[in-house]
């Protein structure tokens, strides 16, 4: 029979290890990731506002009866706010 405390050790080395790989990538992985804040409806739309980056903020707005994502970005040169990215929700959720 083997030694329980030898099973035991062995356990919390191998959970060691795994935390170790976790907490390793998740600080080497450096992609940006968008975070969004409370959203507002406002009669056929929602919108929702999150960061891009630290220097870039991104408005989403759906459009609800047309089922289309926007997403806007203000352009600081222009000074406009500019269309980034337009995506049909339909065709995204769409059963294949």
């Amino acid at each position: 029979m083997k030694n329980p405390q030898n099973i035991t050790i062995a356990l919390l080395i191998t959970t060691a290890v795994i935390l170790t790989g976790m907490l390793v990538t998740m600080h080497v992985d450096a992609t940006p990731v968008a975070q969004a804040d409370a959203p507002g409806r406002v009669g056929e739309y929602i919108a929702v506002s999150g960061a891009y980056s630290t220097k870039y903020d991104v408005m989403y707005v759906a459009d609800v009866v047309a089922g289309k994502l926007n997403a806007y970005m203000v352009d600081p040169q222009s000074k406009t706010i500019q269309l980034i990215d337009s995506v049909d929700l339909a065709r995204m959720f769409a059963a294949e």
